[in-house]
């Protein structure tokens, strides 16, 4: 008796007999773009900012923005500002925290690459111009220059600033190319106070730490001698249109 062929097996045969097709090499990625330089980006050396073992614990992380947590760019960071400056500041500051802190959990690279280092003055902008504020005051290369423009809208911290006020000092810095230190100031947004009363701050990179954190700040910046002295703000001011 003649076996008829068995069609399963003939396509089992075939599928083993068969070799894979060559697989085709992906094409490569284009290189990415190099992030803009700016006074504060990519200094030579750790800059001379906050003392690390004089950052205080942050508090519990805000929470998670409704926008653009897995954002491949830059999104609005403040969509409806409600004419309330320092308001609108604080929720702006935050909701950039916030998407740091998702996109960093989900394994994705920081929004801008650079990650705010060393450009607390960039972030404190940003934060602003979301809001609908176009202060001339912060379209300046540091704070310390701020500091000059703000002038007599300079409140002393001994007037509590309302949450969302950008506060400055005039200590904070970098060291340049050719080892020289820069100083530059430092800005950031005043975030209330902890359990102890002390003022906390959203804040971009202040003890080598990358990125975005809420954290108290008592110092800036090492003396001649090295020593880490107390660094107070200077002062606060709020953000306005002219």
């Amino acid at each position: 008796m003649t076996m008829s062929a068995n069609p399963i097996g003939t396509a089992i045969a075939r599928r083993i007999s068969t070799p894979p097709p060559a697989s085709t090499p992906k094409p490569a990625l284009p290189a990415a773009k190099p992030a803009a330089s700016s006074f504060h980006s990519a200094p030579a050396r750790p800059p001379v900012v906050l003392n690390p073992a004089a950052v205080q614990g942050s508090p519990p992380a805000p929470p998670k923005s409704p926008r653009g947590e897995s954002a491949g760019k830059l999104v609005n960071v403040l969509l409806k500002p409600t004419g309330n400056p320092a308001k609108d500041m604080f929720a702006g500051a935050r909701d950039l925290l916030a998407q740091q802190q998702a996109r960093a959990a989900n394994g994705e690279s920081p929004v801008p690459a650079d990650n705010w280092d060393y450009r607390c003055l960039s972030f404190v902008g940003t934060v602003a111009r979301s809001a609908g504020i176009n202060d001339p005051r912060l379209n300046v290369e540091t704070p310390i220059e701020v500091i000059a423009n703000v002038g007599d809208d300079l409140h002393p911290m001994s007037e509590t600033p309302p949450i969302g006020a950008v506060v400055l000092w005039d200590q904070g810095g970098y060291y340049d190319a050719n080892g020289e230190f820069v100083q530059t100031g430092h800005a950031a947004i005043y975030a209330g106070t902890n359990e102890d009363g002390e003022p906390l701050y959203i804040t971009t990179t202040v003890d080598g730490t990358s990125g975005l954190s809420t954290r108290t700040i008592t110092s800036l910046q090492a003396d001649e001698n090295g020593q880490w002295n107390p660094t107070p703000p200077v002062g606060w001011f709020i953000p306005e249109n002219p």
